[in-house]
């Protein structure tokens, strides 16, 4: 956990990708970003291909290759195996205190 910061307006994909592209450059985090780890969310998803898409941007504002980049969108991106476990066993626990 590097940040928590108050999303201004919906927490829609777009507006999670912005958040998180300022904190990676103010702490110039952008060149060392592998992956993100996240629950099954759609809009974590959208946050992820919307954040590549603007580092991919910036790196070709700054005149760098694309190769500097190691985040590579939904490639790089984890769904949090924790919160999936934890989905299963309450969807079980759900199907049998009926």
């Amino acid at each position: 956990m590097i940040e928590f910061t108050e999303l201004q307006g919906p927490h829609s994909g777009e507006n999670l990708a912005a958040a998180v592209e300022a904190c990676l450059l103010e702490l110039d985090l952008v060149p060392k970003l592998l992956s993100i780890t996240g629950d099954n969310a759609g809009n974590n998803e959208t946050m992820v291909s919307d954040l590549h898409r603007r580092l991919l941007a910036r790196i070709g504002l700054q005149g760098k290759r694309e190769t500097e980049l190691r985040f590579q969108g939904l490639d790089s991106y984890i769904r949090c195996l924790g919160h999936i476990l934890n989905l299963i066993v309450k969807d079980i626990l759900r199907r049998y205190q009926s």
